[in-house]
């Protein structure tokens, strides 16, 4: 992709060595304000000037339209070469801002490129309910949910409901127990396990919903329940242990140290 020059910065004054304390700090403040502000003004500057020439550059000299923009962007992606097609994208979506084929690839590139919450910000605005959009909303869901951005992962699912999904229904679930919020996360995570979740993080996010509650019965069956579906799990190892001695329950926690649930 063409880009246009970034122009060169001179050196900043050295302000430390004005003779007068009070005179040069007043003079050094007002100094950094005037360069900031400069800075500022050359980056509005340089982004105007980018878009004009990208505008001049595709709709006159190359004639492109929003459909030759996603066919060149789309081979891009299908070629794995994707850190060029969230380039070629986002510069497209400058010339043709809000169109949803490039949005999507940006936001997939961005994905594949590891750089999972920009990603998911170019697809949050392309999920719309539909129902062939469940996998779209799926994956930024598992985005920001992995990344712990939960009140996002909460305001993405509330206003795009999880319906019968077994994994929405845990990232919501889940997303509300690292808020605080566990008394409205036992709907959630109970729906994911009666979907048929066999995610041993959705028993063990049942275990502490329990356990904050006050359940400990049904708290420490639930931690026994995810290390059934993966004994290495760490977190639910240590919570049924610290439950085990904190109700004197020293033989079962000797025989889960030793490696065996009970």
């Amino acid at each position: 992709m063409h880009r246009a020059p970034t122009p060169r910065t001179g050196k900043t004054p050295d302000i430390s060595s004005m003779k007068s304390k009070g005179k040069g700090k007043g003079k050094g403040l007002i100094l950094i304000v005037l360069l900031s502000a400069s800075a500022v003004s050359a980056f509005i500057y340089r982004e105007e000037a980018r878009i004009l020439y990208l505008k001049t550059y595709y709709l006159k000299v190359k004639k492109i339209s929003a459909d030759g923009a996603v066919k060149k962007s789309s081979g891009l992606y299908r070629e794995k070469k994707y850190e060029e097609a969230a380039d070629s994208a986002r510069d497209f979506l400058l010339i043709f801002p809000g169109n949803e084929k490039l949005l999507r690839i940006a936001g997939m590139s961005l994905l594949m490129m590891e750089d999972r919450i920009a990603g998911a910000k170019y697809l949050i605005p392309l999920i719309d309910g539909s129902s062939e959009d469940r996998a779209l909303l799926r994956r930024v869901a598992e985005t920001l949910f992995d990344e712990r951005y939960y009140n996002d992962t909460i305001n993405l699912l509330t206003a795009h409901s999880p319906g019968a999904d077994p994994a929405l229904n845990f990232y919501m679930g889940a997303s509300l127990v690292n808020t605080g919020r566990h008394s409205e996360a036992l709907t959630f995570l109970e729906k994911s396990e009666s979907r048929g979740s066999n995610n041993p993080d959705v028993y063990f996010y049942l275990g502490l919903v329990h356990e904050k509650a006050g359940r400990d019965n049904a708290a420490m069956e639930q931690y026994r329940s995810a290390l059934e579906r993966n004994r290495f799990h760490r977190k639910a190892r240590k919570a049924l242990l610290d439950m085990y001695t904190r109700r004197k329950m020293f033989r079962e926690a000797e025989i889960l140290i030793r490696g065996t649930v009970l």
